[in-house]
């Protein structure tokens, strides 16, 4: 059934999770730090969201409203956010794991009305209950079932395979783990192998749940784009730099370095968040402490549109073609010159930061 997309109304309840009952020290304080506070659970069904012309990018938006099938209710429930449009003008699927806590997609809502304006399926797996349910040791079982689901729905509403014989990721801070595993051991958990993928600012902090000791599994035919941000105290780079330099085998991978830049124009910082970009029309209604940080800090400027979307854009448009992966290419600029421009790096791996 489809029903207008009515903004925080079809969310309900104030259920408080007991916080402290899974973690050590160390998560304990990782908690503290980026997520704090219970949710509002949240209904399912399906609905419209109206789509509005926000940023003007070198892209074609095909569609102006985004149908959602929402499953969320469960900790390995998912969103499927799908073109309005015909189904044989449905581009890509394209699967965004948000970071740890990211579990309403109003969080990246501009991101994902850009993608799905352009026709492209967009599949938002939940992964996480609460904040503090399941442990970390799960999220990638979580996401793959989600995805699993996702894709049984597509399928029994007629799309054509082919839309996921390979597919796309975007993903952001804990999604970075997951989606690397899941990238590397795909065919154990059967799903779709990975295409291309771009990585902002990847990272668990003190959690271990998902991560590997090596990335060498990567397929070699994956494009792998990783972002980082100078100043992130969150995750920091560690992570990064350990999928970059295992990864030896895939070829075609990039490491590019955002810094904090200041212009009378702008002000854009360097943090873990800069990806960040509400859309209210994706609202759920959980407000646990990622999502409350996120109305408090997020803003979506040319970081977002001449930065990660433009680069994801490029990405799953160019494949191995895509300028970046040359090397020669040193930096990527933003809309105003006066800004610092994205940075290419190939970054040793510090051994003591490994594990």
């Amino acid at each position: 059934m489809i029903y207008p997309f009515p903004l925080n109304a079809r969310y309900t309840g104030n259920k408080i999770i007991g916080l402290f009952m899974h973690f050590n020290l160390c998560s304990l304080l990782f908690t503290i730090l980026f997520c704090m506070t219970p949710l509002l659970n949240s209904a399912q069904g399906d609905s419209n969201v109206q789509v509005t012309e926000a940023f003007q990018t070198d892209v074609q938006y095909i569609t102006k409203q985004v149908k959602v099938l929402d499953h969320s209710k469960k900790q390995t429930g998912y969103w499927t956010f799908l073109p309005d449009v015909e189904q044989e003008k449905t581009k890509k699927v394209i699967v965004f794991i948000h970071g740890y806590g990211g579990y309403n997609p109003l969080i990246y809502g501009a991101w994902i009305k850009h993608l799905t304006k352009q026709g492209h399926i967009v599949i938002y797996p939940r992964y996480q209950k609460t904040l503090y349910i399941p442990k970390t040791e799960k999220f990638v079982k979580n996401a793959v079932k989600g995805l699993q689901n996702a894709i049984t729905e597509l399928e029994s509403l007629g799309f054509k395979k082919e839309l996921w014989q390979t597919l796309d990721y975007v993903v952001h801070s804990y999604g970075g783990v997951i989606s690397s595993n899941m990238a590397i051991n795909y065919e154990e958990y059967e799903i779709p192998s990975a295409k291309n993928m771009l990585l902002c600012a990847p990272g668990s902090g003190p959690f271990k749940g998902g991560r590997l000791d090596s990335y060498e599994g990567l397929k070699e035919d994956i494009n792998l784009l990783i972002v980082v941000n100078k100043n992130d105290l969150t995750v920091g780079d560690s992570f990064a730099k350990l999928v970059y330099n295992t990864a030896k085998q895939t070829k075609n991978r990039a490491y590019l370095m955002q810094e904090p830049s200041k212009t009378k124009e702008y002000k854009i910082s360097a943090g873990h968040n800069e990806c960040y970009c509400l859309d209210e029309d994706f609202d759920c209604g959980i407000r646990n402490y990622t999502s409350k940080k996120a109305l408090r800090i997020a803003e979506t400027n040319t970081l977002d549109v001449d930065g990660y979307w433009k680069l994801f854009d490029l990405l799953i448009r160019e494949e191995d073609r895509f300028q970046v992966f040359d090397k020669e290419f040193t930096t990527w600029p933003l809309s105003d010159s006066a800004l610092t421009p994205l940075k290419v790096l190939h970054p040793k791996l510090d051994e003591n930061e490994i594990r």
